[in-house]
């Protein structure tokens, strides 16, 4: 009985098909990154507790709203929130008062309102991790309204806004302006 030597595989033939290599990789994925989708909280600096400051102004409205939220359930350790209802933009940014503020613990956000024309607010938030040193976001903002439009000045380093002006009307508004991660640190910078 004679046998023959084995084949070679097809070139078109591979051990690995794409589509279940791709399947599998998503399911890896999948198994991941679930749990932490579901778990509120998190290390400092991740998305999940990433702070934002949201500024609003409804159409027809005297008020223009701002809240302190996070990006995923999270509770802050601690939310302080700075109003100065007299902001010049053209005055340094050191010489700011802060006429009100509102100090918040074990929260997880702040809603405050005004009716003033031109204000700069000030946001320094706390998060304690369940394990891991305690961590700041911070970030002060200028916001003038104006007719039917909004302007956003960042004064502090470390935000971005859009620039130029916002009707109210916008699909922007109301508009999401992440703080910037200062990790743990013992104070809060200058603006």
């Amino acid at each position: 009985m004679s046998t023959s030597p084995p084949r070679p595989p097809p070139e078109h033939y591979t051990r690995f098909p794409i589509p279940l290599v791709g399947a599998a990789v998503l399911l890896a994925l999948l198994i991941v990154l679930t749990p932490v989708l579901f778990v509120s909280g998190g290390a400092g600096g991740t998305l999940l507790t990433q702070a934002e400051l949201v500024v609003d102004h409804a159409p027809g409205s005297a008020n223009t709203t701002f809240m302190v939220r996070g990006a995923g359930s999270v509770r802050y350790a601690e939310i302080d929130f700075g109003l100065n209802a007299s902001y010049d933009p053209s005055a340094p940014p050191t010489s700011i008062v802060w006429n009100a503020w509102t100090n918040s613990s074990d929260s997880p956000g702040v809603v405050l309102s005004t009716t003033s024309f031109s204000v700069a607010v000030n946001v320094t938030v706390y998060y304690q991790p369940r394990s891991g040193p305690m961590v700041l976001y911070y970030g002060v903002v200028g916001v003038q309204f104006s007719g039917s439009s909004l302007r956003l000045i960042p004064i502090s380093s470390g935000i971005s806004t859009p620039s130029g002006p916002i009707p109210v009307t916008s699909s922007l508004l109301p508009l999401s302006i992440s703080l910037e991660y200062l990790g743990s640190v013992s104070g809060v910078p200058p603006p």
